[in-house]
């Protein structure tokens, strides 16, 4: 009668190691066994998903982003235009990790006037860092719908799976 087989309990049945995944590297740092968890879980998202992603697409995208004066609005903290760049760097990481193969640049608007922000290419680091470096920009003036297009139709005019994608934050 005491002589019970031992059961694992409910609370120990999905039990994991998680410890014995980490590794430190020469100087003691877990970061890089970290960044590759996040890598093989971002990885392993984009194969679960079988619905419309298609890797083996090129696609060219241009972004346009208001920079005009309704950008400085702090309705969103700090404000807009802060806000759109912080997003768009996660958008940029995100796009690349689903379409490795595509290519974005990037299109700012002011003064009626549109100016690239960056040329279309497929690295995201430096998309990523030329919307950092433009969360200081001085929004002002109104931005140029017109304009914008028109500069990245100059660039997608002679490609295939060409995508604009318009952010602005003003009502002109």
């Amino acid at each position: 009668m005491d002589e019970e087989p031992e059961r694992a309990k409910r609370w120990e049945g999905g039990y994991e190691r998680t410890w014995e995944v980490l590794k430190e590297d020469e100087s003691g740092s877990l970061k890089a066994t970290v960044e590759d968890i996040i890598f093989n879980a971002k990885r392993k998202r984009v194969f679960d998903r079988h619905g419309q992603v298609r890797l083996g697409m090129m696609r060219h995208m241009f972004v346009i982003i208001d920079t005009s004066r309704t950008m400085d609005d702090q309705d969103l903290k700090p404000n807009r235009l802060t806000s759109t760049l912080k997003l768009m760097e996660y958008f940029v990481d995100e796009y690349f990790d689903q379409n490795p193969i595509s290519q974005i640049g990037i299109i700012t608007s002011k003064n009626k006037r549109a100016e690239k922000l960056t040329d279309l290419a497929g690295n995201p680091k430096k998309h990523i860092a030329a919307l950092k470096k433009a969360v200081d920009t001085v929004c002002g003036g109104e931005p140029s719908l017109y304009n914008s297009l028109s500069m990245a139709m100059e660039t997608l005019n002679t490609r295939i799976g060409c995508v604009a994608t318009v952010l602005f934050g003003s009502a002109n």
